[in-house]
C-alpha cells in the first residue's frame, strides 16, 4: 500500500511593512525572476525589504523605530 504524505498548508507570513508588499508584487508579477536571470545574482532585495519595512512600516511596527529617550514619547 502506498502512504500518504501529510499536506502542510503553506501560512502566509503577515506583512510587516512596504518591504513585504513590494517583495510580494515583483515575485508575483515576475520581475524578481527576471532580474536574477539578467544579473545572475541576487539583486539586493533582502536588504531592500528590510530597509523598506523599516521605513514604512504596517501596523504597531512603528515603535521600534523610536527610541526610549524621544521626549514626544513621554
Amino acid at each position: 500500500m502506498r502512504q500518504q504524505i501529510p499536506q502542510v498548508e503553506h501560512v502566509p507570513q503577515p506583512m510587516r511593512g512596504a518591504g513585504d508588499l513590494v517583495e510580494q508584487v515583483t515575485k508575483r508579477t515576475g520581475i524578481k525572476r527576471l532580474v536574477d536571470k539578467v544579473t545572475g545574482n541576487s539583486c539586493g532585495c533582502g536588504k531592500r525589504r528590510d530597509i523598506l519595512n523599516k521605513l514604512l512600516p504596517f501596523r504597531g511596527e512603528q515603535d521600534d523605530l523610536q527610541s526610549d529617550d524621544d521626549p514626544a514619547q513621554q
